[in-house]
Formats: structure tokens, C-alpha cells, sequence
């Protein structure tokens, strides 16, 4: 089968459900592309640590095409001199990026050694590196209250997919801050999805998730999220808009 290269806003869904560890059979079918395409897009554009980043896509394509290296590929002795770098001297991504190519001619991009700590599940690497990396880190602030919210353990029987018109919300946030908002309508499966430029700021986000849900606005029942701080004008907003319906 003849390969065809996906788009721009092709890779973004890939990455996302790619996040959701959905099938990826299902995968194609949402995407709209064949199996052997999704396999050789994931194949061919994935990070040295084999995680698929939508967002370097288009780097790693002109890398190919001009016949260039840009990055060592990561052995297993490479991988293990950058975890020492990191434990014993505690050294960011991008000092040990700089040293390696400086004094050893060996070129690892600092987003790699990233990968090589985000990968790391015991959250040992991000202990020592300078500014303490944090997994899903919420950043400090006024946190921005919702009104009437209620626990995940308190939502009524109704809401467990059995009718339609409850959603679940969520960020997917890759290493570099880009993120992806989705909305999954849970009797349905149904996907909604939509790129956010602007990262994970409260007011844009509140009318994307406006934009996202108009058409089922006579519907809409309940939207369930982990009741972080930047979902809470979202869920405000779109409660006042059902009041109104």
C-alpha cells in the first residue's frame, strides 16, 4: 500500500490518542489513515527514547531530508553517562547537551535528555536536576475556585456512561508545555479535540471548551476534570450557558 504523509492537524490527534494508549487500529480509523501509515508516521517520527511528539514532526522531517545528523543515537552506555551527569553533578539538560557536543563532538539535543528524565517512572532524575522538575506541576498562584463542584466519588449513577451528554475533560501536556485539550462524551466515546497555542491558560481555554460543545449545548449534562485550577472558568461559564438552555 502506497504511504501517504499525514498533516499537521493529523499528528496532534495521533499524539493525543497516542496519550489515551487507545488501539492503534482504532487510532487510524479516527485519524482517517491506514494502519501501515500510522505505523511508519510513529516508526519514523518518534524521539530517540521512542515517544512520539507531534510537535518535532516537522524538525526531525527536514533533518531527513537534508541527510543530516543532529542527534547521537542514545545506546545504552550514552543513556547511562547522561543519568550520571545528572545524579552526581546534578546538571541541566541543556549544560549536559553543551558539554557533550563541546568536548566529546557527540550532538544529543537537551529535548532528548528531557525524554530520558520524563521516562524515568521512579521520578529519581528529576530530583536532581537544577530546577527540580516536577511530574504534572501545577504552577503557584490564586487558585481560581468552582462553584458547586463535586468530587468524582460524589457524581450520581447516571454519569456513568449509561446516557448521553456527560463529558470528561482533560489536558494532555507534552515536555515542551504544548498542550491538547479533549473532551470525551463517555456513553458515545465520541472525541472532541482541539490544540491550545496558548498552553494552559484559564480564560482561552474557557472558550475553546465553549466553541467545542455549542452544538450539544441543549444536550449537555455534566463535564467531569480533575478539578485543576485551569478548568475552573470552563466549567463556570459552561454552567451558566446550561442554565440559560
Amino acid at each position: 500500500m502506497k504511504y501517504h504523509q499525514l498533516t499537521s492537524e493529523q499528528r496532534p490527534q495521533i499524539f493525543a490518542l497516542l496519550q489515551k494508549k487507545t488501539a492503534r487500529k482504532a487510532i487510524a480509523s479516527i485519524v482517517g489513515t491506514s494502519q501501515s501509515t500510522l505505523s511508519r508516521e510513529i516508526r519514523r517520527n518518534s524521539t530517540p527514547s521512542g515517544k512520539y511528539i507531534w510537535t518535532k514532526v516537522h524538525d526531525m522531517a527536514m533533518q531527513r531530508r537534508k541527510r543530516t545528523v543532529t542527534n547521537a543515537r542514545l545506546c545504552d552506555e550514552l543513556v547511562w553517562r547522561i543519568k550520571e551527569y545528572i545524579i552526581n553533578d546534578q546538571w541541566s539538560p541543556r549544560q549536559i547537551s553543551g558539554n557533550l557536543r563541546k568536548n566529546e563532538g557527540i550532538k544529543v539535543s537537551h529535548q532528548s535528555i528531557y525524554n530520558i528524565i520524563h521516562n524515568d517512572t521512579s521520578g529519581e532524575l528529576a530530583k536532581h536536576t537544577r530546577h527540580k522538575m516536577k511530574y504534572r506541576h501545577r504552577p503557584k498562584g490564586r487558585l481560581l475556585p468552582i462553584k458547586d463542584r463535586v468530587s468524582i466519588h460524589e457524581r450520581s449513577k447516571e454519569v456513568d456512561g449509561k446516557r448521553f451528554g456527560d463529558f470528561e475533560m482533560d489536558l494532555i501536556v507534552d515536555p515542551d508545555q504544548h498542550a491538547i485539550l479533549t473532551l470525551v462524551e463517555k456513553s458515545t466515546n465520541m472525541l472532541l479535540m482541539q490544540k491550545l497555542p496558548f498552553g494552559k491558560q484559564s480564560k482561552p481555554l474557557a472558550k475553546v471548551v465553549r466553541k467545542l460543545l455549542l452544538p450539544y449545548k441543549d444536550i449537555l449534562k455534566t463535564i467531569t476534570t480533575d478539578n485543576g485550577p485551569e478548568f475552573a472558568l470552563s466549567l463556570q461559564k459552561n454552567a451558566t450557558q446550561s442554565h440559560k438552555h
